[in-house]
């Protein structure tokens, strides 16, 4: 789960998925590597844990790639994992879907043509900037008087619309 605010500000909580990929403006890229490994939603409350979290700011142009481990784990002839942390030219200076489909073919000429294909999931962004328009308060679903708290104490997201406490706008 990620929230990215206006100002660039990027929250994930990672439920056991790959990281997601952070591709720089200036040409570097990082992982949103989180705190602590995430269980796989669901099986968090039987280990009692939480999501792991990154907190971290995009600038206008940066470019995020959350995948499913489909990508991570396609395996070659020898059975060396897809480089993901490589791929990153193949998603810069092109449009995104374009940037998409170079890293499919990259990843399908990489994995084993014998080996069982996994599914995969692939997501990427672009961070535009922060927009020249205030942003209207959220509202919560069905009720224009109540408005959601900026932040939850369950999680690291910022302006959920699953909040645990609501409060009248007016008050």
């Amino acid at each position: 789960m990620a929230e990215l605010t206006e100002d660039g500000h990027l929250s994930v909580l990672n439920y056991g998925h790959p990281e997601p990929v952070i591709l720089h403006t200036d040409g570097g890229a990082d992982s949103a590597d989180p705190d602590q490994p995430g269980m796989p939603l669901g099986l968090d409350t039987l280990a009692r844990s939480r999501p792991g979290r990154y907190n971290g700011t995009l600038n206008t142009g940066d470019r995020i790639l959350f995948h499913t481990d489909g990508l991570s784990e396609a395996r070659d002839p020898s059975g060396t994992f897809y480089p993901v942390g490589a791929c990153a030219d193949l998603l810069r200076d092109t449009g995104l879907s374009t940037g998409l489909s170079r890293l499919r073919r990259d990843m399908k000429r990489h994995a084993t043509r014998t080996a069982p294909e996994d599914d995969s999931a692939l997501l990427l962004l672009e961070y535009a900037g922060a927009s020249k328009t205030p942003p209207s308060p959220r509202r919560a679903v069905g009720d224009p008087g109540i408005q959601i708290d900026a932040e939850c104490e369950t999680c690291a997201v910022i302006d959920c619309p699953i909040s645990t406490s609501l409060h009248h706008a007016n008050s």
